[in-house]
């Protein structure tokens, strides 16, 4: 009888609670990046105007979401002898209707020869911008204002932004 019951109550639970995956979606974004050199400019090779691609994944829920990707920038500008720059990064999103404000965490990997480090520093940015939702796809703009130190984060000057722009799609 007392397992009977708890069975009983479990299931009503489960019945009556939705499930989290339900409010859960997933998306794959691509897109792209213009360079400043800004606060960075010690840390990574980036010139004025150089572009990099990114490849991420989204783990939305209703509210916010979190992305995950890696960043591909070619012949940076900022460094005669790098080769390429590789930028694993991990965001926390937060959106409202179009809206979308967040924070995340990056390292770089730098191939240069001249240098004798191979990963820059962990260093963070703020993102905010614009998520319009057309469909299963998405379009996204923003600006992003990448820092070192937190104390950096409320010093934003219009020629250190970077804007990035990219294109999801919701499966």
């Amino acid at each position: 009888m007392k397992a009977s019951l708890s069975r009983f109550v479990a299931l009503t639970l489960m019945v009556l609670t939705p499930p989290v995956w339900a409010q859960i979606h997933t998306s794959a974004l691509v897109g792209a990046r213009r360079h400043q050199p800004g606060h960075l400019a010690s840390v990574l090779p980036y010139g004025r105007n150089d572009y990099s691609v990114l490849a991420a994944l989204q783990f939305h829920d209703r509210d916010a979401y979190w992305q995950i990707g890696l960043d591909f920038g070619w012949d940076p500008t900022g460094s005669p002898t790098a080769e390429y720059v590789l930028t694993p990064q991990l965001h926390l999103f937060f959106k409202g209707n179009v809206i979308a404000i967040g924070l995340g965490v990056m390292k770089s990997y730098i191939r240069d020869d001249a240098r004798d480090k191979d990963w820059s520093p962990i260093y963070y940015e703020a993102k905010a911008g614009f998520e319009i939702p057309m469909g299963r796809l998405g379009l996204t703009v923003m600006a992003a204002h990448p820092f070192r130190k937190w104390a950096d984060i409320g010093n934003i000057k219009e020629r250190d932004l970077e804007y990035t722009a990219g294109l999801s799609w919701r499966f």
